[in-house]
């Protein structure tokens, strides 16, 4: 499935699967795709998704060794969860 043919909230699902996956072979294709999915996610009106979008971006960063950017990351996912 072609990103391209996504839209929405699927796109932004798809970005943070990419960044989960690449948070173990190249981070700066983690962070890329991490912070897509969050740029997504804030454009729409959909909590879940920017929940998600914010809570693998922190994984992404905790993989990478950066717990303080990680802690953010996660604070602003469960500000969203709540």
């Amino acid at each position: 499935m072609a990103l391209d043919s996504l839209s929405g909230v699927e796109l932004v699902k798809m970005h943070c699967r990419l960044a989960f996956v690449y948070a173990f072979q190249n981070m700066d294709k983690a962070y890329e795709h991490g912070h897509r999915a969050l740029e997504l996610a804030n454009a729409s009106d959909d909590l879940l998704a920017k929940t998600n979008a914010y809570r693998n971006l922190g994984i992404v960063y905790d993989v990478d060794s950066k717990g303080d950017s990680a802690l953010i990351y996660f604070t602003q996912s469960l500000d969203y969860a709540i």
